[in-house]
This record gives structure tokens, C-alpha cells and sequence, in this order.
């Protein structure tokens, strides 16, 4: 596996620029299996594990209320907007 994932990777916006909470544990497995099967983290879950168990309407969330698919639960927190961009 020496090789495949290549740091820093490039991020999507500018350092500071805005808050995003992430699992770097999800980050690393989605590049793991892009890397090894060439599929993104959501497909390969979805058609490799979820398929097999018969669950077949997963979807990746949205990061805010107008992506909330229908029937998504709507989040909450006490001290800040869990969808506000900063």
C-alpha cells in the first residue's frame, strides 16, 4: 500500500475560510477504497455492503437544510446552527 494516497491532499476550500467537522477516520477510508476499487466512498458502501443486507435507499447527507433529502432527520444543537456556513 506505500504510494497510494499522496499528502496534502488539495482542499475543496480556502484554510479558515469556513467551519467543517469531519471524521479524518472517513477521509482516509474514502481515498483507501477510491484508491483500491475506483469507486467513491458512497457507491462502494452502498452496492459492496448495504446491497447485501437488502438496505437499498442510503443516501450521504447533505451539509445543509435545502440538500436534506425527504424524510431526513433535521439536526439540531444547543449552542450553534448545525447548517450555518462559516
Amino acid at each position: 500500500m506505500n504510494g497510494c494516497l499522496k499528502f496534502p491532499c488539495r482542499l475543496a476550500m480556502t484554510r479558515g475560510s469556513r467551519r467543517s467537522v469531519k471524521d479524518p477516520g472517513f477521509f482516509l477510508l474514502g481515498r483507501v477504497i477510491g484508491k483500491i476499487t475506483g469507486r467513491g466512498y458512497d457507491e462502494y458502501v452502498r452496492e459492496s455492503l448495504l446491497a447485501r443486507c437488502g438496505i437499498t435507499a442510503m443516501r450521504i447527507a447533505g451539509n445543509t437544510l435545502a440538500d436534506r433529502a425527504d424524510g431526513e432527520v433535521v439536526y439540531h444543537h444547543r449552542t450553534h446552527d448545525p447548517y450555518a456556513r462559516t
